[in-house]
């Protein structure tokens, strides 16, 4: 050993040449003979290694290669001949040696070098030292763009090792690099259970996904650190951020849209559920902060409502109307009135996307009753911020959205069988002014008084029923001249008032018709249905009929006057009014005979 020290001032090269036959020559092969003393010739041979890794470490880099190459075999040879591993102060020793040589070895040479450190000898390494040493080859093999050994490092480390904040940082560039999904999370999830103690990494993870392919799993990351929440992190700045994210993947994004809802509704009412923490800093800074939440929360309604699952559309109308509610009350009066706008068309969206999925579910199930229940709420809320507005008396948009929340309300009662309200529902209706579609009404309005038999009861809950009835008949022929719509509502209509009520609204709607009938046969109009015509007087004059069978002969005569002057216009030559004139002389004859 002495002599090949003075030949290392010579020629290092010439050194770590004689030192390897020396460990492969003379002390390996008394390996086998030595039982005895085996301790002290691993000693020598121990030794021997580490001055070898230390001879290694100063040749020069132009023919490094060559004695890397010999100090692999040396150690392939220990190992096959020793049958152990390297002493804990062995390994350190060499290990250490190899480390500082590879500071300043080339690529190929660090590559190799890195090998090294992962050789059978070194076994006795501590964890930290594997961990480093794998930690080293995944970023080499990274830079080479060699992923799979960089994979390979990983999974050769231990478990402990592994799941690491560093290591999983670096499995996360890897997992980014090779467009790997799962892997990503999965070791995006191990980085922020540890983001509580240190979030560097967890912050890194945000940098890192930004940079790549895969800019959703920024979000990801943001999101694991909200859930976090580490000491010292600026919350409105974190949610901003997530929430400028998500909105700037909106049209870039690859998954469906509606986890993306789901995502950005998340990061919303996280936000909607820290006000307080939003509301530190200065009145103007509070300001900017609740207006740009309520108008990206609106905007993300109103641009995904007909794409996004109605359930994502609530809860994202929702956090609006919260953000809508918290502005300052000096934020000015046109200010005031924009978002009073944009709260009632809130409420709007919300009511509808709940009637949507109350629709979906079984009739009388609970979670549908559960959406109608909440769809009234949503109608209420609306008509409170809607008188505010002044829209009821010049904007036409919101007095049709006005109208067809009357309808869903409708809907709700019939469905919640809520019919103490059914008066008070159908007079809001009877207020409306410049409704384009009053027949839309009129199916809802017949089915809950079919469910409720309304008219049998005072005369004060039958108004409205019937007013509106007589309004969904008028309007209907005043505004789009359809003829067999209107005399449809007005045969349905002079039915339910001819069996449930008490007539005079029935023999009203029978002089309606004969007017129309009559403009239908003058040209001024298109011509009344014949088959409608000629039901509701052969109706009618039953009806006279009916009442002379029950002896009410008083009430006979306006029956058979309004059936008579309806079928003089039925489109049959006569026939149908001689023959009702016919009957009426032997009803004339029934009611003289009564009377005497």
């Amino acid at each position: 050993m002495r002599a090949i020290q003075k030949v290392r001032k010579i020629s290092a090269e010439v050194a770590c040449h004689a030192l390897g036959e020396l460990i492969v020559s003379r002390l390996l092969p008394d390996v086998p003979a030595a039982s005895n003393s085996r301790d002290g010739l691993q000693g020598w041979i121990e030794k021997a290694c580490v001055t070898y890794a230390h001879f290694a470490a100063s040749i020069s880099v132009a023919t490094y290669g060559q004695v890397i190459d010999r100090l692999g075999s040396v150690f392939d040879a220990v190992a096959k001949q020793s049958r152990t591993t390297f002493s804990p102060r062995a390994t350190h020793a060499i290990q250490a040696l190899i480390w500082k040589a590879m500071a300043s070895a080339e690529h190929g040479n660090a590559d190799a070098l890195c090998s090294l450190l992962r050789h059978p000898l070194f076994e006795s390494a501590g964890q930290v030292n594997k961990a480093m040493i794998g930690r080293k080859i995944m970023t080499m093999a990274m830079a080479a763009h060699d992923f799979h050994a960089a994979r390979e490092a990983f999974f050769q480390m231990p478990s402990a090792a592994q799941n690491d904040n560093i290591t999983r940082y670096l499995a996360f560039k890897l997992a980014l690099r090779s467009n790997d999904y799962s892997f990503a999370i999965e070791s995006l999830e191990v980085v922020a259970r540890h983001a509580d103690r240190d979030p560097t990494f967890l912050y890194a993870c945000v940098l890192e996904a930004q940079q790549s392919q895969m800019g959703h799993l920024a979000v990801a990351a943001l999101q694991a650190m909200l859930d976090k929440r580490p000491p010292g992190i600026h919350l409105p700045s974190l949610l901003r951020c997530t929430a400028r994210l998500l909105i700037a993947q909106l049209d870039t994004q690859d998954r469906s849209t509606d986890e993306f809802a789901g995502e950005v509704v998340s990061v919303f009412e996280n936000a909607a559920s820290n006000l307080q923490a939003l509301r530190k800093g200065s009145n103007e800074q509070w300001r900017a902060e609740i207006q740009w939440w309520s108008k990206n929360a609106y905007n993300l309604a109103i641009r995904l409502c007909d794409q996004i699952h109605p359930e994502y559309l609530i809860r994202l109308l929702s956090a609006c109307s919260q953000f809508i509610d918290a502005y300052p009350e000096d934020a000015g009066p046109m200010h005031g009135d924009n978002t009073k706008r944009r709260k009632a068309l809130s409420h709007f969206l919300a009511a509808t996307s709940l009637i949507a999925l109350g629709r979906s579910y079984e009739e009388g199930s609970e979670d549908g009753l559960q959406r109608y229940l909440r769809a009234r709420r949503e109608v209420a809320a609306f008509d409170s911020v809607y008188e505010t507005t002044g829209d009821n008396v010049r904007n036409k948009d919101a007095q049709r959205r006005t109208f067809e929340l009357r309808k869903f309300d409708l809907e709700c009662i019939l469905k919640l069988r809520q019919w103490e309200d059914v008066g008070s529902a159908l007079q809001a209706c009877l207020n409306l002014e410049e409704v384009d579609s009053w027949d839309a009404l009129a199916d809802v309005v017949l089915i809950i008084h079919r469910r409720t038999g309304v008219l049998r009861r005072d005369s004060e809950d039958n108004s409205p029923m019937m007013d509106l009835l007589n309004r969904i008949i008028n309007e209907t022929w005043r505004k789009h001249q359809n003829i067999v719509k209107a005399a449809r509502w007005l045969r349905l209509s002079f039915t339910v008032d001819l069996n449930d009520g008490d007539g005079k609204f029935a023999l009203k709607l029978l002089g309606q018709a004969a007017q129309m009938a009559k403009k239908g046969r003058d040209g001024k109009s298109d011509v009344f249905p014949e088959t409608e015509l000629m039901w509701i007087a052969t109706t009618a004059f039953n009806k006279s009929v009916d009442l002379l069978a029950l002896g009410v002969t008083e009430g006979c005569q306006p029956w058979i006057d309004g059936a008579l002057e309806l079928a003089r216009f039925a489109a049959d030559n006569g026939a149908l009014h001689a023959g009702l004139t016919y009957k009426k002389e032997l009803v004339v004859q029934r009611i003289k005979a009564t009377e005497t």
